[in-house]
């Protein structure tokens, strides 16, 4: 078997590639290293070293939407992408690569066990898809009612839950 890698590490100093070339070579290399990043599981992020992390994060910043999405798919696979999620993406997967945030992980249903863990508040402002927050909305507080169908309105009534607010009352029979 070829050690691609090393072969092309101790030929790339002999050679002095034309403009074309170089171009050519550079996209070569990028859609392989896109190939592996689709290919790296979450797990083994803990194990690469820092320099390595420093370079996956750099290489983040600089690939596509779709890579992305595709990436955030494979890392986060119960955090389903929302359009406003994708507006997001990167900033998100690099946030997740810098343990600026954990991986989702969906909110338990009932509130008193949402409210014992730390990150609730942090996965309803960054990382649960709206069609979750809308789905604990129900869970939790069974009589509420959005003004309005967005992100912010069930955030701002959900993160109020988990600092203790308590769900609506019933509403009286008339």
């Amino acid at each position: 078997m070829v050690d691609r890698a090393a072969l092309i590490g101790d030929i790339a100093p002999c050679v002095k590639p034309t403009g074309t070339q170089e171009e050519s070579i550079r996209k070569a290399l990028d859609k392989a290293l896109n190939e592996l990043l689709l290919a790296l599981p979450y797990e083994k992020l803990a194990g690469l070293s820092q320099s390595t992390m420093a370079e996956l994060v750099a290489v983040v910043k600089m690939i596509d939407q779709k890579t992305c999405e595709k990436l955030s798919v494979l890392w986060e696979p119960k955090r389903k992408l929302d359009p406003e999620l994708k507006l997001r993406v990167r900033k998100d997967l690099l946030a997740l690569l810098l343990k600026e945030r954990v991986r989702y992980e969906p909110l338990p249903a009932v509130l008193e066990i949402a409210r014992q863990d730390g990150a609730s508040i942090s996965k309803v402002r960054s990382a649960a898809p709206l069609k979750d927050l809308k789905d604990l909305a129900k869970k939790w507080d069974k009589h509420w009612k959005a003004a309005q169908e967005t992100r912010a309105v069930f955030e701002e009534h959900l993160v109020a839950l988990l600092k203790g607010h308590e769900p609506l009352a019933k509403p009286a029979k008339k």
